[in-house]
């Protein structure tokens, strides 16, 4: 009998949530099988399903985005990656060219805040605080796949995974090597990445990568509206990880990781600025047993520290010609999990058993300093709280007979929050403590109609419970003033869908049709004149309010067209309405700001099989409004975008990616303030990749 290696990567932790990622070559694990078409479709072990099979062998609409395609789509962060995958509502422009708490993502049409949980490894991206996704975290030349799971996962994920999951796989080597990616492109863009492991099979794993990125970035402002201080925005970023994982005996292994990030953003003007800091730390024990089953335990910390410079305008000068500095927030974060989780295969017939419980506790502040244009300090305010998540699960898969697949799953979630203080204009101080939970099922099912044919259908319940940001954190600018609520509720979601899927040789493709409604809506009210604290002239309120809407279909497809020919094609078709908003009725009816009804990618890749791969990609967003009201809008765009790369030599490679090969202007941003925003102009970078076997 074969001699079971397993080795871990990482925990899984979600917003309330600990995952256990296992890789095991013993005899009962069940492996999804290998897919024909020769674009490799992945079968994986670790994944956003949270068992042990990939995504394709479960009842979900899924799409796997692998290591050849990340190199062959041109992008500077994950997130411009993403953006071609059908379901993922992202901003219409990269993450480093924005302010980080607009860096939200939500699938399915779940606009305006953070409604899917994204995951590296197991572990949560979104932010503690605020929700938002730092991409730049993760460099792309760490990445090995990145899972999309669309459609709700809070049965075993808990908070934030309302529309889906993305699950993030760092590269993992099976033997010693190093590798060096290093580029320059337009605007003074400069990209390093360094990466050795040291493997002795069957033992254990040392892996350590490190990772700068940085560019002077583009003038975001359209060029009839700019002023003498519009400048571009830059951005850099540096990385560093060193990971450990190995076996103690044939059964029992663990790991432990360590990781620092951090990043500067000067975002648009002399004095607007931006800091973010991580250290990531994270360890866990597992121990294989002879009946079938295994225990994990796992823990992780992350110490965080945000800070940003905003900017406003002194009396009397039009905007961009004079500048000072309004407010300064620092934000300093920790989150705390820990979890252990039971799984078990019982027969061919009931292949996966599982249950767990996770805790987690985040721990926050945010201080304002306000100043007034002469740069004297007016008031300082203060918001800060805890929260702690306790959530329980268990999950089953069962084949009744073996063209039916059944999968349910099901998770009691309990939260708190408490210690909160609002010192905001108009603030309470200290906070009633409040807690609250939620009941989340799962179930789906896929019945194979022949070898190539299968259906599928899921519904779910979710939740997406308001974060320390919305709670307390409140932020300024003259004249007004935004500010938190910690009565706030969880937001809950109730789904379905239903899907066809087809496979045969060199061919792949999911079609779904879902449909959503959330109640208790996060979202904003305007203060009215005698809510308004002395000084300020208007502003607004976060507030559970009224119930929206989702009617959508989705489209992925993967094709191998000939020999060295594969193609890509991705199209999400959202019908996002605003049913009831008691705060503001004129909306109900509306559509939902910031999600486009239609968008649709298609790449192209092709391999030579003599060292030379070329691929183009064009993505297509129809025009939108920005804003519930409808008044906001942002006109239809296609974006074409172009990668080649040349083989030299087993160990040297060299390649050149094009963004916005036509240079195509268009609004990427439009929030109804001074000028819109554009989205990345045309950006070349060129480069090379040495590995040492």
């Amino acid at each position: 009998m074969k001699k079971s290696r397993i080795a871990f990567r990482a925990p899984g932790i979600s917003s309330g949530a600990i995952a256990i990622c296992i890789v095991s070559s013993s005899a009962g694990a069940q492996v999804a099988p290998a897919p024909s078409a020769p674009v490799p479709l992945s079968t994986i072990t670790v994944t956003a399903t949270r068992g042990e099979s990939g995504p394709e062998a479960q009842p979900v609409s899924a799409s796997v985005v692998t290591t050849d395609q990340l190199q062959a789509t041109p992008a500077q962060a994950l997130d411009d990656v993403l953006r071609s995958t059908a379901g993922v509502n992202l901003p219409d422009y990269s993450s480093w060219a924005q302010h980080p708490t607009a860096n939200l993502i939500s699938m399915r049409g779940l606009g305006g805040y953070a409604r899917a949980l994204v995951l590296r490894d197991g572990v949560p991206l979104n932010d503690p605080f605020f929700g938002y996704v730092q991409w730049n975290r993760v460099p792309l030349e760490a990445v090995d796949r990145v899972e999309v799971i669309r459609g709700a996962y809070a049965s075993v994920w808990g908070n934030y995974a309302m529309g889906g999951v993305v699950n993030i796989i760092s590269r993992e080597p099976t033997r010693s090597d190093a590798t060096l990616d290093a580029a320059y492109g337009s605007r003074d863009t400069s990209r390093f990445n360094a990466n050795g492991s040291w493997v002795k099979p069957e033992a254990f794993r040392i892996d350590a990568n490190v990772s700068q990125w940085r560019t002077d970035g583009y003038n975001e402002v359209p060029p009839d509206m700019r002023a003498p201080l519009d400048i571009p925005t830059a951005f850099k970023a540096r990385s560093a990880e060193l990971t450990v994982d190995g076996n103690i005996d044939a059964s029992m292994g663990g790991f432990m990781r360590a990781g620092y990030h951090e990043d500067h953003q000067q975002l648009g003007t002399p004095l607007s600025t931006n800091w973010q800091r991580n250290i990531d730390l994270a360890a866990g024990l597992h121990k294989r047993f002879d009946d079938a089953s295994r225990v994990a335990l796992t823990a992780y910390h992350t110490d965080e520290e945000f800070w940003t410079a905003n900017n406003g305008t002194p009396d009397g000068f039009a905007r961009g010609y004079a500048e000072y500095i309004q407010n300064i927030h620092t934000t300093p974060v920790t989150d705390t999990g820990v979890s252990a989780v039971w799984s078990k295969r019982f027969s061919n017939e009931l292949p996966s058993v599982s249950t767990g419980a996770d805790l987690r506790y985040i721990k926050g502040e945010d201080t304002a300093q306000i100043y007034d244009e002469t740069g004297e300090q007016v008031r300082t305010d203060v918001g800060r709280g805890k929260q702690r998540f306790i959530g329980v699960f268990a999950q089953a898969e069962y084949y009744p007979w073996p063209k039916l697949q059944l999968a349910a799953g099901l998770r009691y979630e309990d939260w708190k929050n408490f210690d909160g203080y609002d010192g905001n204009p108009g603030g309470i101080g200290d906070t009633p403590d409040r807690s609250a939970s939620s009941t989340n099922p799962r179930i789906a099912a896929r019945y194979a109609l022949d070898d190539n044919w299968s259906l599928r259908a899921a519904g779910y319940k979710a939740f997406r419970a308001p974060n320390l940001g919305d709670l307390y954190r409140g932020y300024s600018i003259p004249g007004g003033t935004f500010l938190p609520n910690s009565e706030l509720k969880p937001e809950r979601l109730t789904g379905g869908e239903f899907g066809v899927d087809y496979e045969r040789a060199g061919f792949r493709a999911q079609l779904t049709a879902y449909t959503n409604t959330i109640k208790d809506l996060l979202t904003f009210r305007n203060l009215g004149e005698d809510e308004l604290p002395p000084g300020f002239f208007f502003g607004s309120v976060n507030i559970n309010a009224g119930k929206a809407r989702t009617n959508g279909a989705e489209l992925s497809a993967q094709w191998n067209l000939a020999p060295g020919w594969d193609s890509l094609f991705a199209y999400a078709y959202n019908d996002a309405k605003i049913l009831e908003n008691p705060a503001d009725p004129t909306t109900a009816g509306h559509t939902e700001g910031g999600i486009p009804k239609q968008a649709a990618s298609a790449q192209l890749l092709y391999d030579m099989r003599n060292g030379f791969k070329a691929s183009t990609r064009v993505r297509y967003v129809q025009g939108y409004y920005t804003d519930n009201a409808g008044t906001l809008p942002i006109q239809s765009y296609a974006i074409v975008d172009l990668s080649v790369s040349y083989a030299a030599t087993r160990t040297l490679e060299l390649y050149a990616n094009i963004e916005n090969l036509f240079n195509r202007q268009f609004i990427a941003q439009n929030s109804g303030n001074a000028t819109p925003t554009l989205g990345t102009p045309f950006t070349f970078l060129v480069g090379v990749r040495i590995k040492a076997l």
